[in-house]
């Protein structure tokens, strides 16, 4: 059978049987609208949703009641306090029908006084230990297992479920548990990584500056077959020795002239003897070859002389052009930065001396067949006297440059570790060949006719090499974090709260020496002690390292707040 509980006259009543519920129905004890609540049920609801109420009817005249009646009724137990009497425990069903109501009055009047008693110490009890559990919670943290435990165990040993509870208590129940919930959920909270991080290896090659002149390795092979074969000719042997030299810079012009001048003049040395005719013909050449300049009028008399140019008069006629040449520089140079005219003229100029002297080794080289045609040991005469002169000047002017000597191993093999990137027109201005011949040096360009093998190689070199040899040192330590968070929480009259620090995250400022800025990476707290201040942090460390654009925290999760 179904049990109810009532609420009449601001008390809850029960639980009754639903035959008790009846009875009272039928006495006018309980009306359509008392709230009524089945059992195992959380809220009430009017009786008339469980009971069935009869149309109230008035009677139109008082019925008569004997006096046996009068007695009996009298004598009759009023049904609410017989429940009581067997709900109390103060009488059972063979003993409550005979307990008249005036021994129910008075049993039930002292026996609820007694519950009234100790319901008011209870809540006394209740009251304090709540105090001092709010002490506690202060003393321990209410953040600590301590601290936060004591007020789920004291309400839960004395607040209860029950619909007999008053809505102040109900409500500090709600309260005391949302509080249990943040502590719950405080504990758990996962704070994340800062945000904003990213990799740094882009910023590190955007950085890095590799210069033109370093980021290639060039490997090629030297073959003086060409030289050797000539020499042999003439019963010179050839010099085992091979060197090559790396200019820092493009030879000035004099030079790059003097050393095709050497070319030229050991090409005469070496060559067949000519005869008449072959002189004839080059002499021939040479005149009609002559770098004419109509606006230049040193340039038609020049040209005027050497249409009647004899062999035994070359000497002279060298002089002449390499003096013309001298002075169109000379003037040029004057006239340059004079704007206008004179400008645009000394520009004409400066590049007709530069062809005078290229005709000059021209004049040479039929000056030295001559020789050489007249007296075949004038061969080594002539190369000795050239490299006692522009000859020396050569040797002079690579060692002044501090050109790089680069080895070359006996298959005439060579590798430039770091270098421009070369081909064979740009090694023609960057390279140069040195050998011996009878004990003087001859310098060959990069393509000259007298080396066979001119292959030449660039690979670039890879960043990562280049990156690895970065300094960035440690500017600054820096830290975030460890800022206490808070929650609070509204628990009956007091306000509660759970404390907790963020956690603390390390970076380092790293920069190069003529950086104007750093870069702020996150890194753990025994990397950031084991590269102190001015130390320098290895690419291979760096790589794994997140960049940040400023040190920065994790975001406070919920249901923290930072503490004011």
């Amino acid at each position: 059978m179904r049990l109810f509980t009532l609420y009449i006259d601001n008390e809850v009543r029960g639980p009754h049987t639903e035959i008790e519920i009846q009875e009272l129905i039928n006495l006018g004890t309980v009306a359509a609208d008392t709230p009524c609540m089945p059992e195992g049920a959380t809220e009430w609801l009017p009786a008339s949703q469980f009971f069935t109420f009869a149309a109230k009817i008035k009677l139109s005249k008082r019925l008569e009641t004997s006096e046996e009646e009068i007695a009996l009724e009298a004598n009759r137990l009023n049904p609410d306090d017989r429940r009581k009497l067997m709900m109390y425990g103060l009488a059972d069903a063979a003993t409550v029908d005979q307990v008249n109501q005036t021994q129910a009055t008075t049993i039930l009047a002292q026996h609820e006084n007694n519950l009234k008693q100790i319901i008011k110490r209870n809540k006394i009890i209740v009251g304090t230990l709540f105090a001092l559990t709010l002490l506690s919670t202060v003393l321990f943290g209410l953040f600590t297992d301590i601290g936060g435990a004591l007020v789920g165990k004291v309400v839960g040993q004395f607040i209860k479920d029950d619909p007999k509870l008053t809505d102040s208590t109900r409500r500090f129940s709600n309260e005391t548990k949302r509080f249990e919930e943040l502590r719950t959920e405080s504990q758990n909270a996962v704070f994340a990584k800062p945000t904003g991080g990213q990799s740094i290896q882009p910023t590190l090659n955007a950085r890095l500056k590799i210069p033109a002149t370093t980021g290639y390795t060039v490997t090629g092979k030297i073959d003086l077959k060409p030289l050797n074969e000539m020499l042999k000719r003439w019963g010179i042997k050839p010099d085992s020795e091979i060197k090559v030299y790396l200019l820092p810079s493009e030879a000035p012009a004099e030079v790059s002239q003097k050393i095709t001048d050497q070319a030229d003049v050991l090409e005469t040395i070496l060559a067949p003897v000519a005869d008449v005719a072959m002189l004839e013909k080059i002499k021939s050449d040479l005149i009609s070859s002559f770098p004419h300049e109509t606006t230049i009028t040193e340039s038609a008399a020049l040209q005027n002389e050497l249409k009647y140019l004899k062999l035994n008069e070359i000497r002279a006629n060298i002089e002449r052009v390499e003096y013309a040449a001298r002075e169109a520089a000379r003037v040029a140079q004057e006239n340059e930065s004079k704007g206008g005219p004179l400008a645009e003229n000394a520009k004409i100029l400066r590049s007709w001396g530069n062809n005078l002297r290229a005709y000059t080794g021209k004049l040479r080289d039929l000056e030295n067949r001559c020789l050489i045609w007249y007296n075949a040991n004038n061969r080594k005469k002539v190369w000795s006297e050239f490299n006692s002169g522009p000859g020396s000047e050569i040797a002079a002017w690579v060692l002044s440059t501090e050109a790089k000597l680069i080895p070359v191993n006996e298959t005439g093999e060579f590798s430039i570790p770091e270098c421009a990137n070369l081909d064979k027109n740009s090694a023609a201005t960057s390279l140069l060949v040195s050998t011996r011949i009878n004990g003087d040096s001859v310098f060959l360009a990069w393509g000259s006719k007298f080396l066979a093998s001119q292959e030449i190689q660039s690979i670039q070199i890879p960043r990562d090499v280049f990156l690895a040899r970065e300094q960035y040192k440690v500017t600054t330590h820096t830290f975030t974090g460890n800022r206490p968070l808070v929650v609070r929480y509204r628990v009956g009259e007091r306000e509660l709260s759970i404390r907790r620090l963020s956690p603390k995250w390390y970076f380092l400022n790293v920069a190069r020496e003529k950086d104007s800025d750093s870069l702020v990476v996150l890194v753990s707290a025994e990397l950031q002690e084991k590269y102190p201040v001015g130390s320098v942090v290895p690419y291979s460390v760096l790589l794994d390292l997140e960049l940040f654009p400023r040190p920065t925290e994790s975001i406070t999760p919920s249901p923290f707040t930072v503490a004011e």
